[in-house]
């Protein structure tokens, strides 16, 4: 026996806004009017959040690791890349634009996945940049400890 779904009271209400068109902008208000009614406070990401939890996740998965040590010295790349962070995605870009040189890959495509706007989310990935930053850390912490 097939069941039919129940008939709606808010059948009319729904047609009435299928009918109208709402903007993003309008959209985003309102959503924005709700989360604020309800009190709600996100906050934005920043590297060292994600530096933070990657450093969590490490230190569960091998507990061998001196997260202190790594965490402070995380911070401080992190502070050096933030100075700097425009030449290292600068420099970034060109490594990058030279591998497709040297490979004779010179479609449109690639040429745009790989000039400055098609590189933009490259600079905009926070999780990117404190895995670089975490990795950087560990690199010199080792180096510490070789020349120890």
């Amino acid at each position: 026996m097939i069941r039919r779904p129940p008939r709606s009271t808010l059948f009319p209400y729904t047609t009435l806004f299928r009918s109208l068109r709402f903007g993003r902008t309008s959209i985003r208000k309102s959503e924005l009017r709700v989360l604020d009614a309800l009190g709600h406070h996100s906050t934005l990401p920043t590297p060292v959040v994600y530096l933070e939890s990657l450093l969590e996740i490490l230190g569960h998965n091998d507990q061998r690791v001196n997260l202190r040590a790594l965490y402070h010295v995380s911070l401080q790349v992190l502070d050096l890349f933030y100075l700097h962070r425009n030449r290292v995605y600068a420099e970034l870009m060109d490594r990058a634009m030279e591998g497709i040189r040297k490979r004779h890959l010179e479609s449109e495509d690639e040429r745009h996945s790989m000039s400055s706007s098609g590189f933009l989310p490259v600079t905009n990935d926070l999780m990117f940049a404190s895995t670089a930053v975490i990795s950087c850390a560990a690199y010199l912490l080792e180096i510490g400890r070789a020349h120890v």
